[in-house]
């Protein structure tokens, strides 16, 4: 009994291990993930502003306006959120998050 035990214990340790190795290996990728969408962010908040004192300025719609600027950070964001998850390797979430992404805007066009 304490010999399956051990030997398992072992195999949990050893499992850990295997792990943290693989964590410390992606762990690069990771950092430049986390920098890329950071500097996503801030270049979306930009441009979004941009548009929005510029389109501002003349007479539209306040309420177009406003939609013009949030949909052009969000999809900025979720572009940003695609290229983060291909550049840590999880190249097969993005593509999911893509595909969805396309069949609800075909949904939400109907």
């Amino acid at each position: 009994m304490k010999e399956t035990a051990k030997s398992f214990t072992a195999g949990l340790l050893e499992s850990a291990i295997l792990y943290w190795n693989k964590f410390l290996l992606a762990l690069p990728r990771i950092v430049l993930a986390i920098v890329l969408l950071s500097i996503i962010f801030f270049i979306a908040f930009y441009i979004s502003r941009t548009i929005k004192r510029k389109l501002s300025g003349e007479q539209h719609d306040p309420l177009f306006v406003n939609f013009i600027s949030k949909i052009t950070k969000v999809t900025i964001i979720v572009s940003g959120i695609i290229l983060a998850m291909q550049t840590v390797g999880l190249t097969g979430v993005a593509g999911g998050l893509l595909a969805g992404a396309g069949i609800s805007a075909f949904i939400f066009g109907f």
